[in-house]
């Protein structure tokens, strides 16, 4: 008994570093026999050498192989691109599963910080464009962020909790994903349905302070058949700063048919809500007195707590996102493969700030002396005012996006190919509707900015109203020709058609503008 004991540690131990390393280890009959030997004790009716062995209990074959993740080999996910990432001809970072969990990433800025190239915009420009605004190589890429290979163009924090892997593709992407994408494009890979059961959660904690919990549950409930539920609660208020919060819950249930078939579908509906305070910082005073080398410096720097908020207690960015999506792929033949992948979504977000302001003057020393740059330096308590472009909206957003590609793989001469078309079709509507203060929002002072909002509400503007529609056709096809093994070649095209619109209403005329382009 004590050499088969022997035998199944060593089987399991050698097991377990095989797939750690990734090296290949095979046992054959004589090697098993001989761990036995070596770990088994003679007794005094047994023999030795062969005779020991030939009393051992003896095992099939058991051979054990483990492979080392390449994020090189792994593919895109995405129809329009097919191959590995090594095969395509753009540098692709990928934020993979693991660093994920090992950073504890709970947001798509978050995971984007090991990305060298992408950048986190402030959000400013006419209306307080917060929540996720990237550049990609110094160019805007608030257009191109995609969620499994179709276009997610709320303005929202994304959560991390249902991204299986991130790709971040740099350089133009036009061919593959259409208008927009200068500098790249952001793809995120959600979790799906698979042949397992499997559960798990997550709970965390933090300054702020800061709870977090997520659930992972994945359920076989026939032979090609999936279920997948991921959800979220996050609870924070932000350090070193009063007022300040930013909470988010979400679920994302998802089903699979037909998995490890030549057909297969995945339906997957995605909502996340977000309450957050949006934070303008602390007012800049203008120093040195009344020069004209003056600059503003942030008020922290001279005393005042880091914590201060200056904001008000009805500054809010609420938002509400709903994606529906499904995914469908057939297999028609060894060479012939069909794929349509569809989205509709809606968002809702509802925005209201207030950005601080210490003025100064260079004009004169008098005038600088009277400003509230001035009196702080004077060592009075000054009231701060409230900047113009304090943005108020109710923004209501839809979009659907249907791409239908397929991918063909045969042979001319010696010659191996990859052909992808493809037919991209896209839709969105906006209507934002302005905000305005009734009644005096008063600010308080520096030291003792007033958080109330006694004597003012917030109310819809029926004088400032904006809507837009955007739609686009674009086909595309790509053939990638092999020479060898290691040498290929790729080659596209694409051809968009882009209709826009866009009216105002300021009160008394609607104004419109219209474009169309061919690209």
């Amino acid at each position: 008994m004590a050499g088969v004991v022997g035998r199944v540690s060593l089987r399991s131990s050698v097991s377990r570093a095989a797939l750690a390393t990734g090296i290949a280890v095979i046992f054959t009959q004589s090697a098993l026999a001989q761990s036995v030997q070596q770990v088994r004790p003679q007794t005094q009716n047994e023999g030795s050498g062969a005779a020991a062995v030939e009393g051992s209990v003896e095992l099939s074959p058991i051979t054990v192989e483990g492979n080392s993740p390449n994020a090189l080999n792994a593919t895109t996910g995405l129809a329009r691109l097919p191959g590995t990432i090594q095969d395509t001809p753009q540098i692709v970072n990928v934020i993979s599963q693991q660093t994920l969990q090992e950073q504890n990433v709970t947001t798509l800025e978050e995971a984007l910080r090991n990305v060298p190239g992408v950048t986190q915009a402030i959000g400013e420009g006419n209306g307080g464009l917060n929540g996720d605004q990237f550049k990609l190589r110094g160019f805007e890429a608030k257009g191109d962020i995609y969620l499994d290979g179709l276009r997610d163009f709320g303005v929202y924090v994304r959560d991390s909790f249902n991204a299986e892997e991130i790709q971040v593709l740099k350089g133009p992407s036009s061919e593959s994903f259409g208008m927009g994408t200068t500098g790249g494009a952001i793809n995120t890979s959600a979790k799906t349905p698979f042949l397992q059961d499997m559960f798990g959660a997550t709970i965390g904690g933090g300054n702020g302070p800061m709870g977090r919990a997520t659930v992972d549950v994945n359920r076989k409930i026939g032979e090609a058949t999936a279920i997948r539920i991921n959800a979220l609660y996050h609870d924070q208020d932000i350090v070193g700063r009063d007022h300040v919060h930013s909470d988010r819950w979400g679920f994302a249930p998802s089903i699979a048919f037909g998995l490890g078939t030549d057909t297969n579908w995945t339906l997957s509906y995605f909502f996340q809500h977000t309450d957050r305070t949006p934070d303008y910082g602390v007012p800049m005073l203008i120093v040195p007195p009344g020069t004209a080398a003056s600059k503003g410096l942030p008020i922290t720097e001279f005393g005042v707590p880091r914590s201060t908020f200056y904001g008000k207690e009805t500054d809010h960015d609420v938002s509400n996102v709903h994606m529906l999506t499904s995914r469908f792929k057939k297999e028609v033949n060894s060479w012939l493969t069909i794929s349509n992948d569809t989205r509709v979504a809606w968002y809702r977000r509802d925005f209201a700030t207030s950005g601080p302001v210490c003025a100064g003057t260079t004009t004169s020393p008098a005038a600088y002396a009277a400003s509230c740059s001035g009196q702080f330096f004077a060592g009075l308590d000054p009231t701060y005012t409230y900047t113009g472009g304090s943005p108020t909206y109710l923004q209501r957003s839809w979009g659907a996006q249907n791409v239908l590609t397929a991918n063909a793989k045969f042979n001319t001469g010696f010659l191996r190919h990859e052909l992808v078309v493809g037919l991209d079709l896209f839709y969105q509507e906006d209507h934002r509707d302005a905000g305005q203060t009734v009644g005096t929002k008063t600010a308080g002072t520096v030291r003792n900015p007033n958080y109330l909002n006694t004597g003012y509400a917030l109310l819809p503007n029926p004088n400032s109203l904006r809507h837009s529609t955007g739609g686009d056709i674009g086909v595309f096809a790509s053939d990638r020709i092999w020479f060898t093994d290691q040498w290929s070649i790729l080659g596209g095209i694409r051809y968009d058609r882009y209709k826009a619109s866009y009216r105002n209403f300021n009160g008394t005329v609607w104004t419109e503008e219209r474009a169309e382009s061919d690209l």
